[in-house]
């Protein structure tokens, strides 16, 4: 067997040092990412009963705010084709933030039941008089303890 390239022959060679600096990266999008998703967990210890609201908004807040900071990020980095961990990275902070969202849900679902397997019940409000003037108040539910008769 022959081998038709033998000798020495000239080359050129070379060599790339490339370096990214992640620190900024880091600081501009994954650290606020850490801390939307850490305030939407602040809901966990917010009290059901006294401010539903607050929960309600602190998570849809947060999620609102990750889709901004990842807007942001799609806007100033270039477009990639495959996935990036920083695109992997934003889909688990949602996940993570959408999660406080349906465990605030089923929460708020499971204490309705509780609440009336002990004793409470919601009902509808009575209506007496015009119908323009229970308008207002005709779809809203009242929280009654029922009493027993003794």
């Amino acid at each position: 067997m022959t081998c038709l390239f033998e000798g020495a022959y000239p080359c050129l060679k070379f060599v790339f040092a490339l370096e990214r600096k992640s620190c900024q990266f880091f600081l501009q999008f994954y650290l606020p990412s850490i801390l939307i998703v850490i305030l939407s967990w602040l809901a966990f210890w917010i009290d059901l009963e006294t401010s539903i609201p607050s929960k309600l908004l602190t998570g849809i807040f947060s999620l609102i705010a990750l889709i901004l900071l990842n807007g942001v990020a799609g806007y100033t980095s270039v477009a990639t084709q495959y996935k990036t961990s920083f695109s992997c990275w934003m889909v688990a902070s949602y996940v993570l933030v959408f999660g406080t969202l349906v465990e605030f849900a089923v929460v708020s679902i499971l204490s309705k039941r509780t609440s009336a397997a002990r004793g409470f019940e919601y009902l509808k409000p009575p209506f007496a008089g015009s119908d323009k003037a229970n308008e207002a108040v005709r779809d809203q539910d009242i929280l009654v303890k029922t009493l027993p008769i003794q």
